[in-house]
């Protein structure tokens, strides 16, 4: 296998999206079978999201390393992108 630093990240990302994938399906099971008020699914939803996040970094700590400016720069940009998508739906 390669140490392409290219390659752990795409390596990373699809394990991540089928971890999520598969905890965000058991909280679905979870909101079903167990008839749970929204608000606490939508928490959990959340936090799935934050952990595989970190887990995420955690995995790309050795991996690429970015300067200050432009990691803040791609922050402001994730986050209002983030914002406004949740702005239209």
């Amino acid at each position: 296998m390669q140490t392409n630093p290219v390659w752990r990240m795409v390596r990373a990302l699809i394990a991540t999206y089928i971890l999520s994938g598969i905890l965000l399906a058991i909280l679905s099971f979870a909101l079903f079978k167990f008839r749970l008020p929204e608000n606490q699914v939508n928490l959990a939803v959340c936090a799935v999201y934050i952990l595989f996040l970190y887990l995420m970094s955690l995995a790309q700590k050795d991996g690429v390393t970015e300067d200050t400016k432009r990691l803040l720069s791609v922050l402001a940009m994730c986050t209002l992108s983030g914002m406004t998508g949740g702005m239209v739906s």
